[in-house]
């Protein structure tokens, strides 16, 4: 869950994100994409949509979110209605990212990411889209809860090899975890 706190980093983020994709002269004109893997209540997807709509008017783009939990669906189905935001995200019901792009991203690669669903999925999920091309040099990932689950570890040490070799930047960020009043969580 991605709540108030965090939202503004995520947003800011997102925001680089898309000052990158304006300034790429490969991609002006074209979709700017995002994933957001682990709908939930549909909160993140709200945000991404309306920090994009917001920040970028113009700019055409697709929200893809996705979720297993068809209870989880039915509720973030409802929040995207009272958002008005349904023309932009889409909700796919899987487990798999190469599932959600195969099934509704037409180009070769996505914008920006956002992990926040099974933490032992994240290292799988971010090589599996690798692997297939849709993390390119100018892809933002965004990754919540990075440091409070040992199953993150291997995620880490994968992102800051990959800055190693210049194929990503990273920072960790801190920030509390959500339904606590002192613990920290990091995102990447």
């Amino acid at each position: 869950h991605v709540g108030c706190e965090k939202g503004k980093e995520v947003a800011s983020f997102l925001r680089q994100s898309i000052g990158t994709f304006s300034n790429n002269a490969d991609r002006k004109g074209g979709r700017y994409t995002v994933l957001d893997v682990g709908t939930y209540c549909g909160y993140s997807a709200l945000l991404l949509a309306s920090t994009i709509k917001e920040y970028a008017p113009n700019l055409d783009f697709q929200v893809i979110s996705t979720e297993i939990n068809p209870k989880h669906i039915s509720v973030a189905k409802r929040m995207i209605k009272l958002g008005k935001m349904e023309e932009h995200i889409t909700i796919v019901q899987t487990g798999s990212v190469e599932t959600a792009l195969s099934a509704e991203h037409a180009g070769p690669a996505v914008d920006f990411v956002l992990f926040d669903h099974s933490k032992s999925s994240y290292l799988r999920d971010l090589k599996t889209m690798e692997a297939c091309g849709y993390i390119k040099k100018s892809t933002f990932v965004c990754a919540d809860n990075v440091v409070v689950s040992e199953a993150l570890v291997t995620y880490r040490e994968h992102v800051e090899n990959l800055e190693e070799i210049g194929i990503v930047k990273t920072e960790t960020i801190f920030g509390r975890l959500e339904y606590t009043e002192n613990l920290k969580a990091g995102y990447l």
